[in-house]
């Protein structure tokens, strides 16, 4: 059982006192070409040059401050960035003279402005504020808001207080989310007086200390090295950027291990270096980068077991287990047992579970399973296995028809995602046509290659790709014959027959005579049938039955047929009550789905309300519409959906 304990920041007031060390601030200078706009008659470049004067004379000398300036350089160029004074103690005279050369010309490339003056400030390692002035909004083609989440969440404090000086309402909301979207302000200012205003108002708020926050930690006093510590503090004037971390008890007091912000949190879950001995849990003040409360902890040697078989054929799945778990993301891997540490092979993150499965290598030899620490990579137990050669062998027919199902048999599946596969003879070792994985099976089918000739069945290895057996197979050219009647009517249903069904996904087909070997319009899969219903085209003309293979999409096998114009008549009464239901007759029927239907005498040829199914039959019962008038009982084919037959019927 760990022991919890608990630490008052009032108990540490002598380690941890220190002056609260303020963020730095660079400000970031539009000088956009923009900025030779006029507010009330002056240029806004000469208002924020006297507005930053004004702000540089009375800035604390002793306060750190840095001007970084974008578009004083050169025209149209998005790189134009410079810092124009580093961060540092402020020399006003230097400073001042600086600030007066600069010289608006280009574009406004803020969002990389502002990534800029935040690396000048070192924001990932001590806290950082810029103060941003600019006239219009990202020119260049980035996004200032993504960057101001990005920055606030990889800052130790990263706060950007915003100025719009003489920005329009539809343009603030895209440099307000600058600040928003780190914890700062923004200032809107149409004039001088606005500028000077928001000026000192963001020079107040990059200023203004913060209180400390007052802190307990809870902690245990001991964990194992690489593990999960659970972490909870509580206290005021707590800051959501604050966070707490996990260093060495002699580490620098802004270093950081693994740490997590608090957020709105009141614990959290840190990941223990790999390496044991003693360590401090920290909690860290945003506002200041440092340390306000700690706990000390000692990480201990984690003592585990890993253990799988003694031996393995190349590439089989291998079971391994260990005694427990560190860290879920700690990983168990197979490697050459001289391999070095880093080494990583076949591996399986361990999640919560105390065993999973391993790929053995293709290669046989001398490996070891490894337990691998997530937090830095130390080998915390191995165990020694063989991997050996497993004969394997793969079998099927001498010979198969082209485009043909081939069964084929293996001895033992090595893993569930090797595969069998059908090549040219003499292709090479990894080569693959068509395949199947053999998952847990000894046996499947294949389609024969459709060009025939000398060919291999083969078993390769999902770990190397290469083939471990092999088989002949000589793959015969594909014959069969296709038949039918001489003659159809266009548009009607026929039964087609075949010889005999070479794969069960190939398709036979009714085409215009002469089209090309791989033409299909209505088709039917062949399946294990030696025939099939198929409805022939709408156009009287010379037509060819054909079986198409499946492996290469080309006809082997033709039949000729001609399809005739068809006549159908059809009777219905002169005259039939609204609403009523009358009985209509047709001399044939071409298909049973050709539609018998009553439409308005003038409707078009394909108009079909009102309709009912051919069928089988030559008779049946249609409703007249509820409306009197001239209509027309029809009888229109399905193969095109245009009437081929009509007579006129009154609705009274």
């Amino acid at each position: 059982m760990s022991l919890n304990k608990t630490l008052f920041v009032l108990g540490l007031a002598v380690l941890l006192a220190c002056p609260a060390a303020r963020a730095d601030t660079v400000i970031v200078y539009d000088a956009s070409n923009s900025m030779w706009g006029q507010i009330e008659g002056e240029a806004k470049v000469t208002i924020a040059r006297r507005v930053l004067a004004d702000l540089v004379r009375d800035w604390d000398a002793s306060e750190p401050l840095g001007l970084v300036a974008y578009g004083h350089r050169r025209e149209g160029d998005c790189t134009d960035i410079e810092t124009v004074v580093p961060v540092g103690p402020v020399d006003r005279e230097a400073l001042l003279a600086r600030i007066e050369s600069i010289s608006p010309k280009g574009h406004t490339p803020l969002t990389e402005a502002v990534r800029h003056a935040a690396e000048a400030l070192r924001y990932r390692d001590v806290p950082a504020t810029v103060i941003l002035v600019s006239d219009g909004i990202e020119s260049c083609n980035a996004d200032p808001c993504e960057l101001a989440t990005e920055l606030a969440g990889a800052g130790i404090n990263f706060t950007a207080h915003v100025i719009g000086f003489g920005v329009g309402d539809a343009d603030q909301a895209q440099l307000a989310c600058i600040a928003e979207n780190t914890g700062g302000r923004f200032f809107a200012a149409s004039d001088a007086a606005g500028l000077q205003a928001a000026l000192d108002q963001a020079k107040g708020a990059a200023l203004e200390t913060p209180p400390e926050p007052r802190v307990t930690l809870t902690a245990p006093m001991s964990a194992v090295a690489g593990s999960n510590v659970e972490v909870s503090w509580q206290g005021e004037s707590i800051h959501p950027r604050d966070l707490v971390t996990l260093v060495p008890v002699d580490a620098a007091p802004d270093a950081r291990g693994d740490y997590r912000r608090v957020g709105n949190e009141t614990a959290a879950r840190l990941q223990a270096p790999g390496q044991p001995g003693a360590y401090e849990l920290r909690y860290v003040a945003s506002a200041t980068g440092m340390a306000v409360a700690s706990a000390p902890i000692e990480l201990t040697e984690a003592s585990l077991i890993i253990s799988g078989p003694e031996s393995a054929a190349a590439g089989a799945n291998v079971a391994v287990e260990w005694t427990d778990t560190i860290h879920p993301r700690d990983l168990v891997t197979i490697v050459p047992i001289d391999a070095a540490d880093s080494t990583v092979g076949d591996y399986r993150r361990v999640g919560n579970s105390l065993a999973v499965s391993l790929q053995a290598p293709a290669e046989p030899g001398d490996y070891e399973l490894r337990y691998v620490l997530e937090s830095d990579g130390r080998v915390m137990a191995r165990a020694a296995i063989r991997i050996v050669e497993q004969a394997m062998r793969v079998s099927g027919p001498e010979s198969a028809v082209a485009g043909s199902s081939v069964s084929i048999e293996w001895s033992d599946a090595v893993h569930p995602r090797d595969l069998v596969t059908i090549v040219p003879s003499g292709a090479p070792v990894d080569a693959y046509g068509e395949y199947r994985r053999v998952s847990n099976a000894a046996s499947g089918t294949l389609q024969a290659p459709a060009e025939p000739g000398d060919y291999e069945i083969r078993y390769l290895l999902e770990e190397s790709g290469e083939a471990v057996a092999s088989a002949p197979l000589r793959v015969i050219a594909a014959e069969t014959s296709v038949s039918g009647p001489a003659t159809a009517l266009a548009g009607s249903r026929i039964e087609v027959s075949w010889a005999r069904s070479i794969h069960h996904r190939d398709m036979v087909t009714i085409v215009p005579a002469g089209e090309p070997a791989d033409a299909t319009a209505d088709y039917r899969r062949v399946s294990t049938a030696e025939s099939a219903p198929l409805d022939t085209a709408a156009e009287p003309g010379n037509y060819e039955i054909r079986y198409l293979l499946e492996a290469t999409g080309q006809a082997i096998a033709s039949s000729p047929i001609v399809l005739t114009p068809p006549e159908v008549t059809i009777t219905a009464p002169a005259v039939v009550a609204a609403g009523e239901r009358f009985e209509a007759r047709w001399s044939q029927t071409v298909h049973p789905r050709d539609l018998v239907v009553i439409v308005p005498a003038d409707a078009p040829s394909d108009a079909d309300e009102g309709y009912r199914r051919a069928g089988r039959g030559n008779a049946g019962t249609l409703q007249a519409p509820d409306r009197p008038g001239d209509y027309e009982v029809r009888y229109l084919l399905v193969a095109n959906g245009l009437a081929i037959a009509r007579t006129p019927i009154r609705v009274e």
